[in-house]
């Protein structure tokens, strides 16, 4: 139950909300197909003593679509979109983005020079270069959280700043 639940707040926490905020930078909306109403349903509608069979490792789609997938596809090991191969292409992108026009992205997430008591921006900044400059880029992701959780932030401060002005409008017409 504690795996669950750990995977339920990994999947919401991490892989959700960054695929979700990493599309929004481009200009694109995310779709996740395995969380879609109807396949929803079947799974919820699984006993959950066959649980641990059908859901570790995907088992359930990959023995679905082995006919099609072949053997190879169906039995790889699962991995992160961005790992895998070219998966150092995909983190050097991910890191230029990071320090483009002078680290804009990380000026937009923390707009003060200490953006708060644990965080040192210019240390963050230092932390991009380093990893720019040494593959495999140990620790890109805990970079890539950091800067996520800043943006999230300046949204979340930037949505109270509408609300109160909202509800300024509201109370005095």
């Amino acid at each position: 139950m504690i795996l669950l639940k750990n995977k339920l707040r990994d999947l919401q926490m991490y892989n959700l909300w960054q695929e979700d905020r990493l599309a929004a930078c481009v200009g694109l909306e995310n779709r996740v197909p395995f969380l879609n109403d109807l396949v929803l349903k079947v799974i919820l509608g699984i006993p959950r003593s066959l649980h641990a069979k059908l859901f570790w490792n995907k088992y359930i789609l990959r023995n679905a679509f082995k006919k099609e997938l072949g053997h190879s596809v169906a039995h790889r090991p699962k991995v992160a979109l961005f790992y895998g191969q070219g998966q150092n292409n995909t983190i050097k992108m991910m890191l230029r983005l990071m320090s483009m026009h002078n680290f804009a992205l990380v000026d937009l997430a923390y707009p003060n020079s200490h953006a708060n008591s644990w965080l040192n921006k210019a240390h963050l900044k230092k932390a991009i270069q380093q990893l720019m400059m040494h593959p495999p880029y140990k620790g890109w992701e805990k970079v890539l959280r950091l800067i996520n959780i800043g943006i999230l932030e300046q949204m979340h401060c930037g949505l109270k700043r509408n609300y109160k002005k909202i509800n300024y409008r509201m109370m005095h017409g």
